[in-house]
């Protein structure tokens, strides 16, 4: 049995195999097309038409498998804040990766909830010109969203796909970690509260794999730095623009870092979500990782700064509207930062001065 990942350490080695193919939940291949015993008298314009149907298609995904796909237009929406991104599938995108697998979702088989274990990384552009971030996510129990348990992953399945995501170059070197440069190739995505994710479209036949390649290793990007107020209006209200260029929109998916702000509500532990205020009637959610740090640490007083997660998880309420509920995800307590009480800033003044008056005094 296999010892689940403690976040914000080393992922333990596992060695786990698929189940054989003849084991699995059998798909139906779609055969292609074979255009056999074609001759000049059997080729007429039908056949013509649909040779340059598939020639067409063939260029399109030679295309999509040869180029990177931007952030920016992967998570394009209209003004309801529905995705319209219509590039067409597979992909391939590239970033930084923001967190550790381990500190965001609970990737332990059949850990209690609609969907089981998940396994989730944000993902945000290193590419000039582009902006923004892509969250890369997984699920153990597809079943339950398609009415079929055919879907769900088996646990040897599921603790080897483990062993593939968190490992992207084999388990014989270091898992995959914040600060790490990557490539994501996926066969689709999908849609949902909010924005577009890099997914297994809810399947779990390996044809539906998303994969990474580690470019190499790094650091983190450096944080935007925001106010409640670049992100809401005076009316408590989210700013979102529909061109993505400013509001809320434009930080989802990226680190930011959120500064002059205090508790406005209970501190927490590893898990759960406080409140923030800029002291102005803006208010912002603020939810903490796993890292059990978190259950240790105690609440910071007076003003302070955040660095974490810009995401959004909007809810659709019958409205098909996703202009709403973005949030702060905060990987490690020590991503709080307290600001210094106007008074300990004057006394620290004050201290400094009388140091370098009593340097300079003649000896």
């Amino acid at each position: 049995m296999t010892t689940p990942p403690t976040p914000s350490t080393t992922l333990p080695l596992r060695a786990f195999g698929r189940l054989p193919a003849s084991d699995r939940r059998p798909r139906p291949r779609p055969q292609p097309f074979s255009p056999t015993r074609i001759g000049p008298a059997h080729f007429g314009p039908r056949h013509l038409a649909l040779a340059l149907l598939l020639l067409a298609i063939s260029a399109a995904t030679a295309n999509a498998q040869g180029t990177t796909t931007q952030h920016s237009t992967f998570q394009a929406v209209n003004a309801q804040g529905q995705g319209i991104y219509g590039g067409g599938f597979p992909i391939t995108m590239r970033g930084i990766v923001l967190n550790n697998p381990e500190d965001m979702l609970d990737s332990t088989f059949d850990t209690p909830g609609f969907l089981g274990a998940q396994w989730q990384v944000f993902v945000q552009t290193d590419i000039d010109g582009d902006f923004g971030g892509t969250a890369v996510w997984m699920g153990q129990k597809y079943g339950n969203i398609r009415g079929d348990a055919g879907y769900n992953y088996s646990q040897p399945d599921w603790e080897a796909e483990m062993d593939r995501v968190n490992y992207p170059q084999g388990m014989a070197n270091p898992p995959l970690r914040a600060g790490d440069v990557v490539e994501v190739s996926t066969p689709g995505g999908l849609f949902f509260n909010g924005k577009y994710n890099i997914n297994e479209t809810h399947d779990n036949d390996p044809a539906a794999d998303f994969t990474i390649t580690r470019l190499g290793s790094g650091s983190l990007p450096t944080p935007a730095s925001i106010t409640l107020a670049d992100v809401k209006d005076s009316t408590d209200t989210f700013i979102f623009q529909e061109d993505r260029l400013s509001g809320a929109e434009h930080y989802q998916g990226t680190l930011v870092e959120l500064s002059q702000v205090s508790l406005a509500g209970p501190w927490g532990g590893a898990n759960d979500t406080v409140t923030v205020t800029d002291g102005n009637g803006r208010t912002f959610p603020v939810r903490f990782g796993l890292n059990p740090d978190f259950d240790l640490t105690i609440a910071p007083s007076g003003q302070f700064s955040v660095v974490g997660i810009f995401d959004q998880e909007d809810p659709n309420d019958g409205s098909n509207t996703f202009t709403d509920n973005y949030r702060l995800w905060v990987m490690d307590p020590g991503q709080f930062a307290q600001v210094p009480e106007p008074g300990s800033l004057l006394l620290l003044g004050v201290a400094v001065c009388l140091g370098l008056a009593r340097r300079r005094r003649p000896q």
